[in-house]
């Protein structure tokens, strides 16, 4: 990171596991070689009460450091600020086109089944044989089959 030494890194790294880990000792910050513009993260060793111990730390241009108990919560972070900075395009491209195919046909067969619902409320032809009992058992199984389906696992 532009202007700031190793040396000023691991003294911003230390004070800041001493405030978030007050029995924090023998405190060992090594570089991970991730930096993004957003900061740099590193990595710290420390003993406490509870034996050894470990965190990450992210120190951003303007020298406030932000710890993480784990790598998890770390590339979460970072996982986020790349999210934040796609394009819509992007975002489009990542879309399944299969569910968007059927989620198109449920919705146009519902669609239609409510213009019908209605249409026939309007004019006041609401009657047992308006709607044909096979439509209104595709509608049921669109349906059932769309929103009864699990969803993939997000990961």
């Amino acid at each position: 990171m532009p202007g700031l030494t190793k040396a000023e890194l691991e003294s911003i790294v230390i004070e800041e596991v001493k405030k978030g880990y007050i029995d924090a000792e023998n405190i060992k910050v090594c570089e991970i070689g991730f930096e993004m513009p957003e900061g740099k993260a590193l990595y710290a060793e420390f003993k406490d009460k509870k034996g050894e111990n470990f965190c990450y730390a992210l120190v951003p241009p303007d020298r406030k450091c932000i710890l993480f108990n784990d790598g998890e919560e770390l590339v979460r972070f970072f996982q986020n600020l790349l999210d934040r900075k796609r394009s819509l395009w992007q975002r489009f491209s990542e879309i399944n086109f299969n569910d968007m195919i059927g989620a198109f046909i449920a919705f146009a067969i519902v669609g239609s089944f409510a213009v019908l619902v209605i249409h026939a409320g309007w004019i006041g032809n609401m009657k047992e044989d308006t709607i044909s009992k096979e439509f209104i058992a595709i509608v049921s199984m669109v349906l059932g089959f769309y929103f009864g389906r699990s969803p993939k696992a997000q990961g």
